[in-house]
């Protein structure tokens, strides 16, 4: 295959993980609201302490985590060389 198709195959792979990525972030971020929710850690309280507002906080950073993970893993198989 010459560069002009490994270029195009590339994107087309790059594209394929950020569609994935799309598609998966509804799920995590309704399992983030519940996990936040009345029901889980209940984190809108004023008295919470210190473990369980570190959970809160890293349950919030999941899905910008998620994201930046997708955007670099589609940056790095385009940037991938053979």
């Amino acid at each position: 295959m010459n560069n002009k198709g490994q270029i195009i195959f590339k994107f087309m792979l790059f594209s394929l993980v950020l569609l994935f990525a799309i598609i998966i972030i509804s799920p995590i971020k309704s399992v983030i609201e519940d996990s936040r929710g009345d029901d889980g850690l209940q984190c809108s309280l004023s008295t919470l302490t210190v473990g369980t507002a570190l959970t809160c906080i890293v349950t919030d950073l999941i899905l910008p985590y998620f994201i930046l993970t997708a955007v670099l893993v589609g940056g790095g198989i385009v940037q991938f060389k053979q």
